[in-house]
């Protein structure tokens, strides 16, 4: 995610969550051989929302490292204001 790429302009509103202020995202793609579940996560959304996209970003909370396993980010999520967590095949409910 070094690079940034300008975002359509008639994908800017559907897309404003992952566009920065300068009109620019930072993308990742997958495809259904490297990542079965993801991928089929992904078009659920698009199925749903019309946009297959999904904001990559660090979880963590203030102060604390970046989560790095299932019990971290259990612990995290639960501290949280976070409704659902995925975790692989496990969805996650408070």
């Amino acid at each position: 995610m070094n690079v940034n790429y300008q975002t359509k302009k008639d994908k800017l509103l559907s897309l404003s969550g992952v566009t920065h202020a300068d009109g620019t995202c930072r993308i990742q793609t997958v495809n259904q051989k490297q990542n079965q579940l993801y991928y089929n996560l992904l078009m659920e959304l698009k199925a749903k929302t019309g946009v297959g996209v999904c904001l990559n970003t660090s979880f963590n909370l203030k102060y604390e490292p970046i989560v790095s396993t299932p019990q971290q980010a259990i612990a995290t999520f639960f501290a949280s204001g976070l409704d659902a967590l995925i975790i692989g095949k496990y969805l996650v409910k408070k």
